[in-house]
Order: C-alpha cells, then sequence, then structure tokens
C-alpha cells in the first residue's frame, strides 16, 4: 500500500499515492504558488497533492515554505536538469 515517502528536514512519513497532479511547468511565483494553494484547498487532510515544476524557486522555497507553515509534510526530488516533483502531504 506504501508506495511513496515524503521527507521533510529528516522526517519520513510514508503513505499512499497522490490523489491530484499538477503541473506547474511554465509558471513562476506567485502564480505557481497561488495554483498549489487552490489545488490543496480541494483536498482532504490525509491527501497527497504531487506537483511538477520547472522553477527552482518555486520548488526549492516557495512551496516549502508555505508546508513548514501550515505544518504539511512535503518532499521535493529534482529530477534532471529542470525539472522538480514535490509531492506535499495536507494534515
Amino acid at each position: 500500500m506504501t508506495d511513496s515517502v515524503i521527507k521533510e528536514e529528516g522526517t519520513f512519513v510514508l503513505f499512499g499515492k497522490p490523489v491530484k497532479h499538477l503541473d506547474l511547468k511554465g509558471l513562476v511565483c506567485p502564480y505557481a504558488l497561488l495554483d498549489t494553494k487552490k489545488a490543496l484547498r480541494t483536498l482532504e487532510v490525509g491527501e497527497i497533492l504531487e506537483l511538477r515544476t520547472d522553477n527552482k524557486s518555486t520548488a526549492e522555497t516557495s512551496i516549502p515554505n508555505m508546508c513548514r507553515i501550515k505544518k504539511w509534510k512535503f518532499v521535493v526530488t529534482k529530477r534532471g536538469e529542470k525539472e522538480w516533483l514535490v509531492k506535499i502531504l495536507k494534515l
């Protein structure tokens, strides 16, 4: 059942598949962050959002900062030269 790992500051949380996928390629903040917040509003606690972005600032700063403020678990994985995969567990 568990097929994903979320890592945030050394803590691992195991959980299932994402329920929503979001493609943010070509978007920069604040637009990428606004679309992420909008998608997260549709999720229930315990559900996962998976997003892809080609913007380093979005993947490594904006979205992680939002998750830390909300106390949500997340992982950012660099996939290639200019692509990041971010998974967020809504708590």
